[in-house]
């Protein structure tokens, strides 16, 4: 299993997956869930698998440019991802104040 989760080609797989079937699944959830209290939920979890297709592609950009050895890669990936995860929640969070 550990060859699996190092082998990068098995990695781009398993992320184009995510990124074809949570959209999918969350087509999915909105034509089952009517109500609007939920909608923004299930489209951020729809659209973490594309996302998470995204930054894997962000991540190798990252680390062929700044390099691997270096402290400034990790911490522009975090970076990254807090921003998006504070907008993504902040965006989840207006519904329930509507």
């Amino acid at each position: 299993m550990l060859d699996l989760l190092l082998n990068p080609s098995f990695v781009l797989g398993a992320l184009t997956a995510a990124a074809v079937l949570t959209p999918v699944a969350a087509w999915v959830a909105l034509r089952r869930f009517r109500a609007p209290s939920p909608r923004r939920p299930i489209i951020l979890a729809g659209a973490f698998g594309p996302f998470a297709l995204v930054l894997w592609f962000l991540h190798n950009l990252v680390l062929e440019t700044v390099g691997f050895d270096s402290i400034y890669s990790p911490m522009i990936l975090a970076a990254i991802v807090a921003v998006v995860g504070f907008g993504a929640g902040r965006w989840s969070a207006a519904a329930s104040q509507e």
